[in-house]
């Protein structure tokens, strides 16, 4: 669908938002739209003389916008201008940010631009330009990049977009290899580096003569001769003649064909900053899939001009060797190791064909996946204390849900415009659970600043339900935010509060997701340090709507009644609302769909209606029972996950819920005392006197170490003692045997203390207790350990 944004003549800007402070947004407007000269088409910018020299682009255009019309008519006169070659093309805006804060009691609003060169936000990838058809696409990516900018207009919580003002649009002519340039002295003198001197655009060719006509000790060619091969070259490549306007080697257009032709790899270096320091590099491998020769060049580009010289010995001129199957990996020749390194990395090469396989490296001894007891730090702690049946889910929450009307931004632009409008609300209800059963609030427009009143009351509702979540004992951990939810909440109900989320009262303190979808925001109160963890209830579902949601989940069927939603507009609301006579017929008219309510329904709409003093409370209700009837439904989804012991309202999602789930069955017959070691087959350990003498001198050291006294440590004495300790005790951790797999050591109960006799207890060997040391919460520990050792 086309999204034009073309503004009024008076604004002269692409208008994403409404500006909250008129004035100040046209000063900076006006400020910003100065900054370039229409009649000279200039404008003063500073460029980047460290960025990488690939990177520069050869021509920058610039020009203001009020329309999106302007860009295609840009782009065209941009590819008419450069069309004689293939280039990059790469586009950013110019945008005016709006900055809302506090300061003390009042909002401060200002505003700022940004030129394209600055906002680094915005960059986009550059696109290969080689037809019409390529301009056309880009015309098409260009409006869904400022569509999407419509849509996330904020920036963070205290700013946003609100205009694009201004297109900067870079050009990258690709090198055409030539004729010779004066700054190839330098590197003409390296005796890696080969140099045919030719007033011809044939440097490519006469640089690949090297190939076909090597040198040798009998026979070294003229550069007359390599030129006349070069010319032979090129006619059996193009099919025709050699002709003296041909402009260079275009490796955009041109290496794809010369490396068919050929059957041959081409590796391209370049000379500039790297690293911070002036060095020899590899900037393209262009590979023949069917051979194994290859042709080294060096590209020398001065910004205007550009030249290719053969190279003989890429070790030597890069300082690195490359591996002769990949090509890819590199290994610098000062390094000591070179050929062991090389060594093992083409052994793997030769494996996986000169493909470079990614593998998952596992830990060498395995932990079970439990995410219904690691994911949730109360089940956690209540499962390891044999205290399950104390589990509770979070079932006291508040929904909330907004209406809505359209404000137009543009009508009647264009044959192929759509009409573009963003939503502004006029109403929020929410209805709370807690423990002394459902009530609801609603605000609305008629109400100043009515959204931070919503959320005020909201956090005072919030400290009642903490409470009712909240488990008597005050040694069990758990979550303490309380949950938020709306229905299709994340795109858009979210979003037109989200300015709203930070103030002088509150700050958001997490935000997971992008920038049109929140799928998660926890907000959190200044003062009482309430958490709010505002959350989309189809994040527990499959994608439906709210009447399916009620049906199929809650059981129940919706029973809203009707309303005029389409007839309610930014234009007729403040009148038509204060209203007491119920809405006409005609109201009801669904202009999108054709149709038209029945007389039957219309006279039920009657009887409805007939409750209510004003249009007002009709919409309050109505906006209160979108969220009442949200209750049962996730009431019900609260039952169903905690007959696996999941508390769904403290995971993420469905998905998170179904993997839990998936794998509690696993541990359906557990207990905590149950006895689940398994006799371990392998050979019983026997200490040697050698085996106990280097871990006392292990020990010694290790305390000497870390200043601690080591006089009373256990000897070599000892060995009798602890030979039999070993052969007739367990693992103190897991109560699993010693064996040669699981060999014994000495864990310290005082760590401040040395390894004495009377401050160690056997314990299995460091390695598995270095891994599960960080699962240890009591019981769990042995859950881990005994799994490692099955």
């Amino acid at each position: 669908m086309n999204k034009p944004f073309h503004q009024t003549q008076e604004s002269n800007v692409i208008i994403l938002c409404d500006a909250a402070d008129e004035a100040k947004f046209n000063v900076i407007k006006n400020k910003a739209l100065q900054r370039h000269d229409e009649s000279t088409s200039t404008l003063t910018f500073s460029v980047n003389n460290k960025i990488d020299p690939r990177e520069k682009p050869t021509k920058p255009y610039y020009r203001n916008l009020a329309n999106l019309n302007q860009i295609d008519t840009f782009l065209d006169q941009i590819y008419r201008h450069e069309q004689r070659s293939a280039f990059k093309i790469r586009a950013d805006f110019g945008t005016i940010i709006e900055t809302s804060e506090y300061d003390g009691n009042k909002q401060k609003i200002s505003y700022k631009y940004i030129l394209p060169v600055d906002a680094n936000t915005e960059r986009r990838v550059p696109l290969i330009i080689k037809s019409q058809e390529n301009i056309e696409s880009y015309k098409h990516y260009m409006r869904d990049v400022i569509a999407d900018m419509q849509e996330r207009t904020q920036e963070d919580t205290h700013q946003k977009i609100v205009a694009i003002f201004s297109i900067m649009i870079w050009i990258y002519k690709f090198p055409l290899a030539g004729a010779a340039i004066p700054s190839l002295q330098k590197h003409i003198k390296r005796r890696e580096v080969y140099y045919v001197e030719c007033k011809l655009n044939l440097c490519f060719f006469t640089a690949y003569s090297f190939i076909t006509m090597p040198n040798s000790k009998e026979k070294r060619w003229k550069d007359c001769s390599r030129i006349a091969e070069g010319k032979r070259i090129f006619k059996r490549i193009y099919g025709k003649e050699f002709d003296d306007l041909y402009q260079g080697f275009n490796f955009a257009t041109d290496i794809e064909q010369f490396i068919d032709s050929e059957q041959i790899n081409v590796h391209v270096f370049t000379y500039g900053d790297k690293d911070q320091s002036p060095s020899y590099y590899a900037i393209h491998h262009y590979k023949c899939d069917t051979s194994d020769r290859d042709f080294n060049v060096l590209l020398i580009n001065n910004g205007v001009n550009a030249h290719i010289l053969y190279v003989s010995d890429v070790q030597a001129l890069i300082g690195y060797r490359y591996c002769d199957i990949c090509k890819l990996q590199a290994f610098k020749t000062s390094n000591p190791n070179i050929n062991r390194d090389m060594k093992r990395h083409m052994e793997k090469c030769k494996k996986n064909n000169g493909k470079i396989v990614k593998k998952v490296i596992l830990e060498k001894f395995a932990r079970p996946f439990v995410p219904h007891l690691l994911n949730n730090i109360t089940y956690r702690y209540l499962f390891v204390n044999d205290r399950q049946i104390e589990f509770k889910p979070t079932e006291y929450y508040i929904t909330y849900d907004i209406e809505t009307f359209e404000k137009y931004i543009q009508q009647n632009y264009g044959e192929d415009s759509t009409v573009i409008s963003y939503l502004i609300p006029y109403c929020i209800a929410s209805t709370v659970k807690n423990k002394s059963g459902i009530h609801s609030f609603c605000y609305d427009i008629r109400q100043a600043d009515f959204l931070d009143q919503w959320l005020d009351q909201v956090f005072e509702e919030a400290k009642q339900i903490k409470k009712d979540n909240k488990y008597e004992d005050e040694s069990i951990p758990q979550h303490y935010e309380v949950p938020v939810i709306g229905f299709n909440s994340a795109k858009f109900d979210v979003s037109l509060v989200f300015k709203n989320l930070k103030s002088k009262n509150w700050r958001i303190i997490k935000h997971i997701g992008s920038g049109t979808v929140a799928k998660q925001i926890i907000v959190k109160h200044k003062d009482t340090h309430i958490q709010l963890r505002f959350v989309d209830a189809l994040i527990y579902c499959t994608k439906m709507t709210l009447k399916k949601f009620v049906r199929d989940i809650g059981g129940g069927t919706m029973t809203k009644g009707r309303y005029p939603y389409e007839y309610i507009n930014i234009d007729n609301y403040a009148t038509e609302l204060d209203k007491s006579e119920p809405f006409p017929r005609e109201a009801f008219d669904n202009k999108l769909q054709n149709k038209s309510i029945s007389e039957a329904k219309y006279q039920e709409y009657l009887v409805e209606a007939a409750k209510f003093t004003t249009r007002w409370d009709q919409a309050r209700s109505y906006n209160i029972q979108d969220t009442r009837i949200m209750i049962e439904p996730i009431n019900n989804l609260i039952k169903m996950m905690f007959k696996y012991k999941i508390d769904m309202l403290v995971m993420f999602g469905m998905s998170q819920c179904a993997n839990a789930i998936k794998y509690s069955s696993a541990y359906d017959d557990f207990t905590m005392k149950g006895d689940y070691n398994a006799e371990d087959t392998d050979k019983p350990i026997n200490i040697t006197i050698p085996y106990w003498t280097a871990k006392v001198e292990s020990y010694i050291e290790q305390d000497q170490k870390k200043n601690r006294d080591s006089s009373n440590n256990v000897t070599i004495d000892d060995y009798e003692y602890f030979k039999e300790l070993f052969e007739k005790q367990r693992c103190y951790i897991c109560n699993c045997k010693f064996t040669w797999k699981n060999r014994p050591t000495l864990d310290r109960i005082n760590n401040e203390l040395g390894h004495s006799k009377d401050n160690v207890l056997p314990c299995l060997n460091q390695e598995v207790y270095q891994i599960i040391r960080k699962d240890i919460t009591g019981g769990l520990s042995n859950v881990l350990h005994r799994y490692n050792n099955m």
